[in-house]
C-alpha cells in the first residue's frame, strides 16, 4: 500500500520541479532550472521524511496513559463521523499505508479478534499512537519552509527566500496531506473498536453476575 504514497511523492516532486523550472531561475536555462528545482525539491522531501521518522520514533516513547483512547482529546464526535462517511473514507482507507508493523510489530490493517478486549485495547492505543504521530508530523513539516524563510536552513545553498514558497512550502503541503489522511482513518476506525470493546465489557459483566447468582 506504500506505492500510493510513493507515487504521490514522486509526482509531487516532478510537478514542483517542472513548474518552478518553467517559471524560471535567474542564470539558468529552462531545462537546467527544472533539474535544479527538482533536485532542491527532492532535498526538501528527504528532510521532511527524516523529520517524520524522528517524530515517529519519539512518539513511541509516550507512556500508555498518554495514549489512552478513552481520554476526551481522542474521542470522535458524531458530526465528525458523518463527515468521514461523506468523504467516502470506506472506499479509500485501505489504500493508506500502515506502518504499525514497522514501529511496534502490531498491524492495524485488520482486526484479528473481536472478542479479546486486551487485543482491542492494544489496537486502540496503537491507533492513538498513529494519530498523535501523524498530527505532529503534519504540523512540524510546515516548520521546514518557515526555517527556510528566515534563512536558518542552508543559507549558502538556498539564499533566495522566495524559494521557500516555490519549493519548500509545496513539499511541506504534500507532506501535510499525506500525514492528515492516516489521521482521518484512525479517527474513523477507533469509535468502531471502542463500541466493540464496551460491548465485550458489558457481556463479560453479565456473565460474571450470572455466575455469582
Amino acid at each position: 500500500m506504500f506505492r500510493y504514497y510513493i507515487i504521490a511523492i514522486i509526482v509531487g516532486n516532478i510537478l514542483i520541479g517542472l513548474i518552478n523550472g518553467l517559471i524560471g531561475l535567474p542564470g539558468y536555462s529552462t531545462p537546467v532550472a527544472m533539474l535544479v528545482c527538482l533536485g532542491v525539491s527532492v532535498l526538501f522531501t528527504v528532510l521532511e521524511f527524516g523529520l517524520d521518522a524522528l517524530i515517529a520514533w519519539l512518539t513511541r516513547l509516550l507512556p500508555e496513559k498518554a495514549v489512552d483512547p478513552f481520554r476526551k482529546i481522542y474521542r470522535v464526535a458524531k458530526w465528525e463521523k458523518k463527515v468521514y462517511k461523506k468523504l467516502g473514507i470506506v472506499k479509500w482507507k485501505d489504500k493508506i499505508p500502515e506502518a504499525g508493523g514497522l514501529l511496534a510489530s502490531f498491524q492495524k490493517k485488520k482486526v484479528l479478534d473481536f472478542h479479546d478486549n486486551e487485543y482491542i485495547m492494544t489496537f486502540m492505543r496503537e491507533s492513538v499512537y498513529a494519530e498523535v504521530m501523524h498530527v505532529i508530523s503534519a504540523i512540524a513539516g510546515l516548520a521546514v519552509p518557515a526555517l527556510c524563510a528566515v534563512r536558518l536552513l542552508w543559507p549558502d545553498v538556498i539564499p533566495q527566500v522566495h524559494w521557500c514558497v516555490r519549493i519548500a512550502l509545496p513539499v511541506a503541503l504534500v507532506n501535510f496531506v499525506l500525514q492528515v489522511l492516516p489521521v482521518l482513518v484512525q479517527r474513523y476506525v477507533r469509535p468502531q473498536l471502542m463500541s466493540v470493546y464496551l460491548r465485550n465489557q458489558k457481556r463479560a459483566q453479565r456473565q460474571a453476575e450470572a455466575q455469582t447468582e
